[in-house]
């Protein structure tokens, strides 16, 4: 009878906000807000930004420039991404519009 009770004791209670979240939650929980996030059509780097990560770096350059009539912050992030892709595809040259773009991520 004794040990019974000891057994209960060492188990936290089920649904307790004390038990940590595993990995597959928490990975959960991250793809949700990114789907709201693409769903509410706040983000409009999304499809450029999945790609890089992914590692379609063409799809990436090919679908940032298809972008116009970004906000300045937003056009700094989408030449951000366009050249770390150029940099993962080993083009490390940039001349013309690449170059002055370059140049505004400096400034």
């Amino acid at each position: 009878m004794r040990e019974q009770s000891a057994e209960r004791d060492t188990h936290p209670p089920t649904g307790s906000s004390d038990t940590p979240q595993s990995e597959s939650e928490r990975e959960a929980k991250r793809i949700i807000i990114i789907m709201a996030e693409a769903d509410s059509g706040a983000d409009l780097l999304w499809t450029t930004r999945n790609s890089f990560y992914v590692g379609a770096y063409q799809a990436a350059i090919a679908d940032a420039a298809d972008l116009e009539g970004l906000d300045d912050a937003t056009t700094l992030e989408r030449d951000a991404f366009v050249f770390r892709c150029y940099v993962e595809l080993g083009s490390h040259e940039v001349r013309g519009e690449k170059r002055r773009a370059i140049d505004r991520l400096r400034d």
